[in-house]
């Protein structure tokens, strides 16, 4: 019932914390073995009898030799994931600088028989995507005296609604636009696509009041050299503008625009004071 980081690159869990995890499978799962082991000693046939190709899928089982441990299954998503596939071969036959932690934490589970669990980042893969593993510890069979590891492997995704809240409840108001480019490649206008309840003010035209869906027909980036300050530089990089109105009733703004996965993205701030690179209308 505890938590140790082992190294720097994993991070593990083990016996009743990891009914913890946040993932619905981890926590089904860990419940099954819980259940089953509160009458007798769970075995791989509990958990592999008939199991779920989501499931099959994204598993492991290994087979505690003497010194080693032998894939006896790998996944068939796993194994698109990384590229190889390791059944039929040993834990010390995995290249990987993880290989050595990995087995730290095979060896607690089985030696102890409690579940474990443990997240480290997937050194195949360019993005490093950020796994985690959980450890069952089973019989072989009944009528066998060999132990094995029936191991679930889930990736932790960015969850698309914390971003979302991120980006609801900014301090500035956010504007997500799809360029539309002239035959040189400039940005001559761009499609609104997205924004933010404080960008809804940075939305609507001057003359009518309502909501645009191009970024030039907007009060604010209808102003010529607000376009040119802010919108035409961006494919260089991240740019920042100071807006001071001729209205001093008017706020003065913050602008930055910079180019992620190919939209344009614009933060607008008000702010108290400002050196005016813009004077607006």
């Amino acid at each position: 019932m505890s938590t140790l980081t082992i190294g720097r690159q994993i991070k593990a869990w083990y016996g009743a914390t990891v009914s913890k995890v946040a993932n619905e499978t981890v926590r089904a799962l860990a419940s099954q073995w819980q259940h089953v082991r509160a009458e007798r000693d769970p075995l791989v046939e509990d958990f592999w009898h008939k199991p779920q190709s989501g499931i099959a899928d994204y598993a492991l089982l290994l087979q505690k030799g003497r010194r080693d441990y032998t894939y006896l299954h790998h996944g068939k998503a796993l194994q698109e994931k990384v590229g190889f596939g390791m059944q039929g071969k040993t834990l010390s036959e995995l290249r990987s600088p993880l290989q050595r932690r990995m087995r730290e934490v095979f060896d607690r589970c089985t030696s102890e028989f409690e579940p474990a669990y443990f997240q480290c980042f997937d050194e195949y893969e360019r993005n490093g995507t950020l796994w985690g593993y959980l450890c069952l510890p089973v019989m072989t069979s009944s009528d066998i005296d060999a132990m094995s590891i029936v191991i679930y492997c889930h990736f932790i995704e960015d969850k698309p609604s914390i971003f979302r809240s991120l980006f609801d409840r900014s301090g500035s108001a956010v504007i997500v636009t799809e360029p539309i480019p002239n035959q040189f490649g400039q940005i001559e206008d761009a499609w609104i696509v997205s924004r933010n309840e404080k960008g809804e003010r940075y939305c609507r035209n001057h003359s009518t009041g309502a909501f645009e869906v191009s970024l030039r027909a907007t009060s604010l980036f209808s102003i010529p050299n607000v376009w040119e300050t802010v919108v035409e530089t961006a494919p260089r990089g991240v740019t920042h503008t100071q807006i001071v109105p001729r209205d001093p009733s008017k706020p003065n703004l913050h602008i930055s625009a910079e180019m992620i996965d190919e939209r344009l993205v614009l933060r607008i701030s008000e702010v108290e004071q400002v050196s005016a690179t813009v004077m607006m209308d």
